[in-house]
């Protein structure tokens, strides 16, 4: 996925790749919807403007930092803020009791 945002920045990631949005929450790529907003290395926001997708053949390659603190495996791509190979991985579970979360509508919380 090929992510653009208002301020002309671009971030290309695979479609499950972790990225951070501006409520903190760690999500993969391909939930995002334009926009919203991902965290710079800064910790200011940027503005979706365009998600494109595209083929890509070649390798890719994934990081996971020391550390045993869910803070210790957030990695900076292209500028934003990223989840490392440990929320692709053992992370995933996070990932997805978070994702659970934000899809329950609210009457079934309140």
């Amino acid at each position: 996925l090929a992510f653009s945002t208002a301020e002309g920045e671009k971030l290309e990631v695979t479609t499950n790749h972790p990225l951070l949005d501006s409520q903190g929450h760690m999500r993969e790529a391909e939930s995002f919807k334009v926009g919203e907003q991902l965290v710079r290395a800064d910790g200011t926001s940027a503005a979706i403007t365009s998600i494109v997708s595209e083929d890509y053949f070649g390798k890719v390659y994934n990081v996971t930092p020391a550390g045993d603190s869910l803070l210790d495996q957030v990695v900076i791509a292209e500028g934003f803020l990223s989840g490392s190979a440990w929320y692709q991985n053992d992370g995933v579970a996070n990932m997805n009791r978070d994702i659970l979360r934000f899809s329950l509508p609210d009457s079934v919380v309140e």
